[in-house]
């Protein structure tokens, strides 16, 4: 994948939002195990 100069900055910004989600989501599973205590 060749990065154009100019969707450098718009690839960075999906990046981070990727792993913001993932991060997100994880802690929220988490948080909501815990909540049900199975």
């Amino acid at each position: 994948m060749a990065a154009r100069p100019r969707s450098a900055s718009q690839a960075r910004v999906w990046l981070i939002l990727a792993i913001v989600l993932v991060v997100g989501v994880r802690w929220w599973l988490k948080r909501r195990g815990k909540a049900e205590a199975r």
